[in-house]
């Protein structure tokens, strides 16, 4: 099983999956963004600046969530924002074309609560210069993650990370990922 938490950067995913992995045990976190980092490295950024362009990336996705399970035998938790139809369709059929089941959820938030997230998150706390451009760069993408809601595939679990804690949200993916279960 594959529980990919989407939405807008800054909307909580990575506390949800965290906290779903520390309340559910038998499931590993998955960051493609770690991926994305790869291929920037080895090859260079698209002309975008967005890793999500690159082909690579989408192909290593979805080969890298296969290995980690062939290896590891873990359900994974993928925190990730992708926000163009066309790549979430790309990396979610070859998931499923590989026989994996795929619970999307998307975390929903207004805009003005999004900015004071991303205003007050600290990300490369090390390197001041890194994480104003990273900040600088999520600001400049709240209006295309918030459009994406309308967007996204059918099937797809809207959660309200704004009126919910994460811990209301973790109990609802896991009911999602159970019912599921229980039918087949």
């Amino acid at each position: 099983m594959i529980i990919w938490i989407n939405g807008p950067f800054g909307s909580g995913k990575t506390t949800l999956a965290q906290e779903f992995v520390e309340r559910f045990p038998g499931h590993r976190i998955y960051d493609p963004e770690l991926v994305g980092y790869l291929v920037r490295d080895m090859v260079g950024e698209p002309p975008s600046g967005d890793f999500q362009d690159a082909p690579i990336w989408r192909s290593l996705v979805i080969h890298t969530a296969l290995e980690l399970k062939r290896h590891y035998g873990e359900s994974l938790v993928v925190p990730m924002s992708v926000l163009r139809p066309a790549y979430l369709t790309e990396i979610f059929e070859g998931l499923r074309d590989a026989g994996e089941v795929l619970h999307h959820f998307f975390l929903e938030v207004d805009g003005k609560e999004l900015c004071r997230r991303i205003e007050a998150q600290v990300i490369h706390e090390n390197d001041l210069t890194r994480d104003a451009d990273v900040r600088a760069w999520r600001l400049a993408q709240v209006g295309r993650g918030l459009a994406a809601r309308q967007d996204m595939p059918v099937g797809t679990v809207f959660l309200d990370s704004q009126a919910n804690t994460p811990s209301e949200n973790c109990s609802r993916v896991m009911r999602v990922a159970s019912d599921y279960s229980a039918r087949f």
